[in-house]
């Protein structure tokens, strides 16, 4: 008797097991075809719905940018004149602690590059 119940229970659990199979599959292929059935136009739709801002967002975002200036852009090192070079110099050995870096390195470099440039023009 004992057996016949154990049996019984195994075969349920089995149908159990295959009818859950058969309804996440039959809910899988609804999803699916929900999802074929949408036009593109409706898809436009919903992803404008999803970009819209509140008015509240946009007024504090614009807020945000009016108050914080933007920062300048960085020059590079070919742009820079002797004295900007001289500046950053003295702004890298205060910060870093010496000329060690290579940044430090191409602003030293460069300035020798225009000291030379500058005793070319005198001595002609």
């Amino acid at each position: 008797m004992a057996d016949e119940k154990k049996e019984v229970s195994a075969e349920e659990g089995k149908r159990q097991a295959t009818e859950k199979k058969e309804t996440t599959s039959k809910e899988a292929k609804e999803q699916a075809e929900k999802k074929k059935k949408v036009t593109p136009e409706e898809a436009k739709k919903v992803v404008a719905e999803k970009k819209e801002v509140s008015p509240e967002k946009a007024k504090s975002a614009a807020e945000k940018e009016e108050a914080a200036p933007r920062p300048e852009k960085r020059k590079k090192i070919k742009a820079l004149t002797l004295q900007e070079i001289e500046e950053k110099l003295k702004l890298v050995e205060a910060t870093m602690g010496g000329t060690s870096s290579k940044y430090a390195q191409h602003l030293l470099q460069r300035r020798e590059e225009l000291l030379q440039e500058e005793r070319g023009e005198k001595t002609q």
